[in-house]
């Protein structure tokens, strides 16, 4: 990493422990790190959605193309499916910990406070981001920010696929879980 941007990161580490982040700030940290992060990590990931708007690899493709697989089988044959958290926020901050200190950089433990504002500004920056899909009866996934951060499905309304689903049904799923344990979603939408 060039020093210049290793400067940055670490000017950026007082703003991150006390919740005073800008949305543009909390940009500059995920780009900075992404080339830099471990593939397959949540930081990585993050960065990735920050420079390109539509996702067809790593960690949110995976996950979303895994669930909406998982909903159409459950629709289609009965059964169970499981609603998985995309950035669990414990994870993230743990990365995030662990990539500073490889490079250096001192980060403390956040408090309660930074860390609600690093997931709002993480869910603002990604809203809006479009994950491809595999399965034909699923015409889209979408990241969105907003109060409860979610990921969403929107089903295809004429599909070639057994399932059949109403027209404009789709299925929501928690983008961050909170230091409690809950999960902001999941909802179903109309």
């Amino acid at each position: 990493m060039r020093q210049a941007n290793l400067e940055h990161l670490t000017e950026l580490m007082p703003a991150l422990q006390t919740g005073s982040l800008t949305r543009s700030d909390t940009v500059s940290l995920f780009s900075l790190i992404r080339d830099h992060a471990d593939h397959g990590s949540a930081i990585r990931d993050i960065g990735d959605a920050v420079v390109h708007d539509n996702r067809n690899e790593g960690m949110s493709f995976d996950l979303l193309n895994d669930f909406a697989d998982q909903i159409v089988a459950a629709i289609d044959g009965g059964g169970e499916f499981r609603v998985k958290v995309l950035y669990p926020i414990r994870r993230v901050i743990r990365e995030l910990g662990e990539f500073c200190a490889a490079h250096g950089i001192s980060l403390v433990p956040l408090s309660a406070d930074a860390t609600e504002a690093l997931t709002g500004n993480i869910a603002t920056m990604l809203d809006g981001t479009k994950v491809k899909m595999r399965n034909p009866s699923v015409e889209s996934a979408e990241l969105r920010g907003g109060d409860e951060p979610t990921y969403s499905f929107q089903f295809a309304r004429k599909s070639t696929a057994v399932v059949h689903m109403p027209a404009l049904a789709g299925f929501a799923g928690p983008l961050f879980r909170s230091d409690k344990g809950t999960a902001f979603g999941p909802a179903a939408t109309r």
